[in-house]
């Protein structure tokens, strides 16, 4: 996986790559006065839905396009705590391929 280091508009760190479905992830520094923490998640959620259930031939998937007024929260607000907690669930992973 191929990890692109940059920075924001507001020169905070952040660090673009592909997940394994090749869906573009970030991780970024976020700007909170009163914590240190990270975005971390998808870029774009890409909505499909079932082509069956749009009333269409098929087994796939089709895009489906959402109202310019919805907002879909992709990425993770987490504090330094938080991180501190999902890093062992993670590495437990890793290692042993288990939660």
């Amino acid at each position: 996986m191929e990890l692109i280091k940059d920075k924001t508009g507001r020169n905070m760190d952040y660090i673009e790559f592909k997940d394994s479905s090749d869906n573009e992830c970030s991780i970024q520094v976020t700007i909170d006065p009163h914590e240190d923490s990270i975005f971390l998640g998808i870029n774009d959620p890409q909505p499909r839905m079932q082509l069956n259930k749009m009333g269409l031939y098929g087994t796939g998937f089709a895009p489906y396009p959402l109202h310019p007024d919805v907002i879909v929260t992709t990425r993770m607000h987490l504090n330094i705590e938080q991180i501190k907690t999902i890093i062992p669930v993670l590495q437990k992973f890793v290692d042993k391929r288990i939660l």
